[in-house]
C-alpha cells in the first residue's frame, strides 16, 4: 500500500546533506532516492514548490500543511524515488480502486521484491496532483476522524507541530502505514527539510481565513461545519485527479489566482449510493450499467468561501439564522453539491429521470445548449467521447442557449429580479423566464453570472447566493 521511503535514518540524513558516495550509484535500492540526490538545492526547490499546494490542502480539508508536505518529502525522497520520477507519485500510492475510479493510469515498479505484493502504482499528471489526491483520500474513510480532529485543532489554534504530530499518529493507527515509528520519521524529515518554516512567504488570503478561527457559535463556523460534513458529496472534485488551470487561459477569469479553476476527470455509476426505494427506481430505468467518465472545469473557491457566502446571505435575509444556514446548505447541496461547473459535462441523478445519471453541458455556472463543436445533447445517459470532453471543456465557446438558473444554488433570474430589480433590469432587460435564454440576453446573463462568481471568489458576499436566501425566507423556509 503506502510506504516510508526513508526507512534508514542514516541514509535519509546522508541524502539530505548531499554526502552519498559515488559508489552508491551502482546500488540504487528499489525504494530509495536516486543516488546523488537530492542535493540541498533540490530539497529547497521541492519544498518551496509544494508549499502553496500544502496550504490549499489545509484550507480545504484541515489536514496540517506541514504534515502533508513532510509526508511527500519522506515518501518520495524529495521527488527522487523511482515512483516519484516515473509516476509523479510522491506517496507510493498503489493502483487500487480509488486510483482506477479517478481515471488514473498505472506504472509498474519492476524491481519490487515478491515480499511486497502489488507492483502497480498510480500515475499522476504532476507531483502536486499526487498531494491533492492523497489528501482527498485522507479526508474520508478510515482517516476521516483523524482529519476532522486536525481541522478542529486548526480552528482552535493548536500549535502547528502539535497538531501535525497528532494527525500523523492518528492516520498511522488508522492503517496508513504499519510502522509505529512512521509519525516520528515524518516529523524528523519535515523538520530537517524546513516543512515547519517560511510559511509566511506563501501565505494566502484563503490560508489566513482558515487559520483565523471564527467562534464556534458563529454563522460562518456553523456553515463551514455543514459543508465539511459532506465534502465527499462534491463528487466531481472530491478524490479526483484535478489539474490546476492558468487563469489567463480563460476569458473573464484572468483576475483569479491560478488553480481557482480546475480541470477534473470524474466517474459516476447510475444508482450507486441511493436510498433503497430510489435505487430500485433507478435500476428499473437505467439502460447503461457500467460507469461513465467525463471531464469538467470547476470554479473552486473552497469550503471557507462557500461558508462565507452562506453566512452573509443568511445575515442579510434575516429570520431564524440556524434554520437559514441549514436551508441554504441543503438547497445548494441538492442543486449543485456545492460545485460550480465552468465548462464540460455534468452527470446528475434527478428524480425526474428516475434517479438515473444523465449528462448536461455547462458554461460559466449555467446549464447550456452546447455549440456545434461540443455537440452534446443534454439528458444523454451515455458517457461523452474523448473528443467531446476536449471540445466541451475548451476555454472559449458560445453556447446556443443558456439556463435561467445560476450555480452554486440554481438561483433564478426571477429571484434576482425580485430582490434587486435594478440589477436584473441592467443584466437582461425585459427578460423572460424559462430555458433556454438565447441571443443577446443569453450573453448578458452568462457574463453577469461569470463576473459575479469571479468577484465573489475574493468576497464574503455573493449576490447569487443572497438572492436565493431572500427567496427562501419569503417562501417561509426559515
Amino acid at each position: 500500500m503506502l510506504r516510508n521511503c526513508f526507512c534508514n535514518i542514516f541514509l535519509g540524513l546522508a541524502f539530505i546533506f548531499g554526502i552519498i558516495p559515488a559508489s552508491a550509484a551502482e546500488n540504487w535500492g528499489c525504494y530509495d532516492p536516486k543516488p546523488g540526490h537530492p542535493t540541498a538545492n533540490e530539497i529547497s526547490s521541492f519544498v518551496e514548490t509544494l508549499r502553496p499546494i500544502a496550504i490549499e490542502i489545509q484550507s480545504r480539508y484541515g489536514i496540517p500543511r506541514a504534515g502533508i508536505l513532510s509526508m511527500a518529502m519522506q515518501e518520495s525522497g524529495f521527488g527522487w524515488t523511482r515512483t516519484a520520477i516515473s509516476a509523479r507519485n510522491y506517496f507510493g500510492w498503489k493502483y487500487g480502486r480509488s486510483a482506477r475510479e479517478s481515471g488514473l493510469t498505472s506504472w509498474v515498479l519492476e524491481c519490487q521484491p515478491p515480499s511486497d505484493p502489488g507492483k502497480e502504482y498510480a500515475v499522476f499528471p504532476t507531483g502536486a496532483d499526487s498531494l491533492r489526491f492523497v489528501a482527498s483520500q485522507l479526508a474520508q474513510g478510515l482517516y476521516r476522524t483523524a482529519t476532522v480532529a486536525a481541522r478542529s485543532e486548526l480552528l482552535s489554534n493548536v500549535p502547528e507541530k502539535t497538531r501535525t504530530k497528532n494527525w500523523l499518529k492518528a492516520i498511522q493507527i488508522a492503517g496508513y502505514n504499519p510502522n509505529p515509528n512512521y509519525p516520528d520519521d515524518v516529523m524528523r524529515t519535515g523538520s530537517s527539510g524546513g516543512a515547519f518554516e517560511n510559511w509566511s512567504a506563501v501565505a494566502t488570503s484563503e490560508d489566513a481565513a482558515t487559520t483565523a478561527a471564527p467562534r464556534s457559535d458563529s454563522p460562518l463556523r456553523k456553515a463551514l461545519s455543514l459543508l465539511q460534513q459532506n465534502d465527499a458529496g462534491r463528487y466531481m472534485i472530491h478524490g479526483r485527479v484535478c489539474t490546476r488551470e492558468k487563469s489567463a487561459k480563460w476569458p473573464g477569469y484572468e483576475s483569479l489566482p491560478d488553480g481557482t479553476l480546475q480541470v477534473c476527470q470524474y466517474t459516476v455509476t447510475s444508482c450507486t449510493g441511493l436510498p433503497v426505494k430510489a435505487k430500485q427506481t433507478c435500476e428499473t430505468n437505467r439502460t447503461i450499467i457500467q460507469s461513465k467518465t467525463a471531464s469538467v472545469v470547476l470554479l473552486e473557491p473552497g469550503l471557507n468561501r462557500f461558508a462565507a457566502w452562506i453566512a452573509s446571505a443568511c445575515t442579510q435575509a434575516g429570520g431564524d439564522i440556524e434554520k437559514c444556514l441549514a436551508a441554504m446548505y441543503s438547497d445548494g447541496n441538492g442543486q449543485s453539491n456545492w460545485q460550480i461547473p465552468v465548462a464540460g459535462i455534468v452527470f446528475e441523478a434527478m428524480d425526474s429521470t428516475g434517479w438515473v445519471e444523465h449528462g448536461f453541458a455547462f458554461r460559466d455556472g449555467l446549464t447550456v445548449q452546447s455549440d456545434d463543436a461540443c455537440g452534446w445533447k443534454n439528458g444523454a445517459e451515455a458517457a461523452p467521447t474523448q473528443s467531446q470532453n476536449e471540445a466541451c471543456t475548451r476555454p472559449v465557446a458560445t453556447p446556443l442557449g443558456v439556463s435561467n438558473k445560476a450555480r452554486p444554488m440554481s438561483t433564478l433570474l426571477t429571484e434576482l429580479n425580485s430582490w434587486k430589480p435594478d440589477i436584473a433590469a441592467s443584466v437582461v432587460p425585459g427578460h423572460r423566464e424559462g430555458y433556454p435564454i438565447k441571443g443577446e440576453a443569453a450573453g448578458a446573463w452568462a457574463r453577469y453570472v461569470r463576473d459575479t462568481l469571479v468577484k465573489a471568489c475574493s468576497s464574503d458576499d455573493n449576490p447569487l447566493v443572497t438572492a436565493r436566501a431572500i427567496m427562501l425566507r419569503r417562501a417561509g423556509k426559515f
